[in-house]
């Protein structure tokens, strides 16, 4: 589930995926949990897929802060996550 009207700063950066593949991965897992999330730069990155790899326009995904931790919990069994913070 893509974020509604809930504001940025109710979510938080989760993981960084490494591709349209991946992403699409997270989508089939999380969508059916009911987690709202959002991948920041997800369309900058299909623009200018190369600029992803330099670190411009890097995806970000994003989750509902109070449900961060349930999300971490679903995607770690098929994912090889690089936590941030």
């Amino acid at each position: 589930m893509s974020k509604d009207n809930k504001s940025a700063d109710s979510f938080v950066e989760i993981y960084r995926p490494g591709g349209q593949v991946e992403i699409l991965f997270i989508k089939s897992v999380l969508d059916p949990a009911g987690i709202l999330y959002y991948i920041n730069n997800e369309n900058f990155n299909r623009i200018f897929p190369a600029m992803g790899s330099m670190g411009v326009g890097e995806m970000r995904l994003m989750v509902e802060k109070t449900r961060a931790e349930e999300a971490l919990l679903i995607l770690k069994d098929v994912l090889e996550l690089k936590t941030i913070g």
